[in-house]
This record gives C-alpha cells, sequence and structure tokens, in this order.
C-alpha cells in the first residue's frame, strides 16, 4: 500500500494522516519556534477570524503574509473559527 500525500501551494509533499498543532493566534503557546522545528512538524493550523481580529490584516501584510508574520516556513492551513 502506497503512502497518502497531499501538497501544499508551496509545493511540499506532507503524508497522510498528519497532525498539525493548533496556533489560533499564529502563536504555539507551549513551544518556541526552535522546539518547533525540532519536532519536525510539518505544519500549523492557524485561525482566520481571530487573526482578522488581533493582530489584523494590515499587520500580516505588513509582514507579507501568515508565515513570514510567524517566521514559519512550514505548512500553515486556516480554518474560519465558525
Amino acid at each position: 500500500m502506497k503512502p497518502k500525500f497531499f501538497k501544499t501551494i508551496t509545493g511540499q509533499k506532507i503524508p497522510l494522516p498528519v497532525f498539525f498543532p493548533d496556533a489560533t493566534r499564529a502563536v504555539i503557546k507551549s513551544l518556541d519556534s526552535k522546539d518547533i522545528l525540532n519536532t519536525k512538524t510539518p505544519g500549523i493550523l492557524i485561525n482566520t477570524f481571530h487573526l482578522s481580529q488581533t493582530p489584523g490584516k494590515s499587520v500580516i501584510k505588513t509582514f507579507k503574509g501568515i508565515r513570514n508574520y510567524m517566521n514559519w516556513n512550514g505548512a500553515a492551513i486556516s480554518d474560519s473559527g465558525g
């Protein structure tokens, strides 16, 4: 049986099933950036609604995207919070 993958818009292939830690407001509370990298986590889950409230769209635009804002090179998926 071949492993299943999904491909991100950045071209990264991620094996399924996968666990993405929750970073609702673009922060994983219990880990710093170095620790997250050491876990080899392929991606994180963010929340569009919460980020639109704080820090707000203009701040994320200043950083040219959520991944730059978070200093994260892995995949980022979001939900609407609804």
